[in-house]
């Protein structure tokens, strides 16, 4: 009995030296990474706030499957805004602000993250429960945007449906120049498209569009090709298209064909090789 009691009171210590130690760790991890946002105190680069890892986790631990719509909201990021313990960081879409916008406040002490998306209208925060919950600089940034409907949402959890993208094509007719083109540099903000049909006489007829944000340029028209080269003018604006197997350069001055911060510039990948329909 004696050697029994013995073993409890052993295997109880153990088991409070061990429970102890697990509450010690994790202290130590929450104190680590929340000092670790002190180093953002003099940060002047916001990209490099927001593609850090633990910034990362705190924005989709704040709003789940909701921080596509925050990343879909955050492409042109002014400079953080430094006060007291508070890292601020506020964001749009271009040619989009005050329809796609953004904002990030981060306590460089404790970690505490509140964050929100702007979308139809309604500015959506996550990490505060009401407008009295709010980080002042979150509170400022809604009272200077003028945004009175505001919805202080909860993490969605809920499984994403994900779309199958269709299979790439492996065998294009490299003989000809007709088909679809896309630019190589693609992203959620930034795209640009070539549709080109090849006519007699050594003409192609051809339409090239990008956005950036809400922002866009357009060009077409029917021009010779020669050497595997066509060049368009519009105004003091002229671009050339160099056909090389399967892609296209475009190169040369577009200012006059594109809204500001957009190009049609850059090098495009066939995609497809059925003939574009035109309505010009």
């Amino acid at each position: 009995m004696i050697r029994s009691n013995s073993a409890v009171r052993f295997l109880l210590a153990l088991w409070i030296m061990l429970a102890f130690s697990f509450f010690c760790n994790d202290v130590n991890v929450v104190a680590d990474s929340s000092q670790n946002f002190e180093r953002f105190r003099k940060e002047t680069d916001p990209w490099k706030i927001l593609h850090d890892p633990l910034v990362k986790q705190r924005i989709r631990a704040l709003m789940g499957n909701k921080d596509a719509s925050f990343w879909a909201c955050t492409q042109l990021v002014e400079l953080p805004k430094i006060s007291g313990d508070h890292c601020t960081l506020t964001a749009g879409v271009r040619g989009l602000f005050t329809i796609m916008e953004s904002v990030l406040d981060l306590n460089l002490s404790t970690g505490k993250s509140c964050c929100g998306y702007l979308e139809d209208g309604v500015l959506h925060i996550y990490g505060a429960q009401g407008m009295n919950d709010l980080p002042k600089p979150v509170a400022d940034y809604i009272t200077a945007r003028g945004f009175t409907d505001t919805e202080f949402d909860k993490p969605d959890w809920s499984q994403v449906k994900t779309e199958k993208k269709p299979s790439a094509r492996k065998h294009l007719n490299l003989a000809s120049v007709t088909g679809k083109y896309e630019r190589n540099d693609a992203s959620q903000f930034s795209a640009g498209s070539l549709d080109v049909l090849a006519l007699p006489h050594s003409k192609i007829k051809f339409s090239i569009s990008a956005i950036d944000g809400g922002h866009s340029g357009v060009a077409q028209g029917t021009v010779p090709i020669v050497n595997n080269r066509a060049t368009y003018r519009q105004g003091n604006s002229q671009i050339e298209m160099r056909f090389v197997g399967p892609k296209v350069t475009v190169s040369g001055i577009d200012s006059e064909m594109c809204a500001i911060g957009v190009t049609l510039l850059g090098t495009y990948q066939k995609t497809d090789d059925q003939k574009p329909q035109f309505d010009f």
